[in-house]
């Protein structure tokens, strides 16, 4: 089974790259904010999906539930663009390898080998991609959320997690492991950080809820970036 994965990365990344620019049509002028790589339970097929500001706005006003916002945001299964959009996707070459490999999998110990490695090799395709400056580079890089996921398994936010450790910088992962917390959480984190005198930290939490603060928590933020800046 070795020999399969050797360069099922590169078949994933040279397959992607193709069809990422078709994605970015699609969404052309919208600010992309994530990209994920998804499998399914079994490692037997892949689909690319990516999500911008505007259409999360836009699915959030269609359902008029704000309080999903978190789970909508960072779910690809709910997002605007991904596979069904493109009639010959390339990625879909790479689902079909997947699906006979698989199918040829004997035992228990064999399955779990195989899923692991499939699951290697997205991360490994996405940071292909990464080195490649796919995913903009810069400034712009810190906007964009890299991970990959698995739909209806308890794993899923293990590997989400694990995945966007490793693909994104340190300030996009921090961000991004936080995902389910609410306002009260991140305002009691970043209070312990403003006790300890970490106002880089500080501020990384409270910019992500800069909407949700008080005049008192806005000087604190404020007091925290000239700190920075001495």
């Amino acid at each position: 089974m070795s020999n399969f994965f050797d360069q099922l990365d590169k078949k994933i990344a040279s397959a992607l790259e193709e069809d990422f620019h078709l994605f970015c049509e699609k969404c052309a002028g919208e600010n992309i904010y994530a990209c994920a790589l998804v499998t399914d339970s079994s490692a037997m097929s892949l689909f690319f999906a990516l999500n911008s500001e505007e259409a999360l706005k836009r699915r959030i006003e269609e359902n008029g539930n704000e309080a999903a916002e978190p789970y909508v945001r960072w779910s690809p299964s709910d997002w605007s663009y991904g596979d069904h959009l493109i009639k010959e996707n390339k990625l879909g070459t790479v689902s079909n390898l997947l699906l006979s490999k698989q199918q040829q999998i004997k035992d228990g110990n064999e399955f779990y080998s195989f899923k692991k490695n499939v699951h290697k090799a997205m991360i490994s395709a996405l940071q292909l991609m990464n080195e490649n400056d796919i995913f903009e580079k810069g400034n712009h890089r810190e906007k964009i959320t890299i991970f990959v996921s698995i739909t209806d398994d308890t794993y899923a936010e293990e590997i989400e997690n694990i995945s966007a450790k490793i693909l994104n910088p340190p300030k996009v992962y921090n961000n991004f492991v936080d995902r389910y917390e609410t306002v009260s959480d991140i305002k009691e984190k970043a209070e312990n950080h403003w006790k300890n005198k970490d106002y880089d930290l500080f501020i990384s939490l409270f910019e992500k809820i800069k909407e949700d603060l008080s005049d008192t928590e806005l000087k604190k933020l404020l007091f925290a970036k000239k700190k920075i800046n001495d």
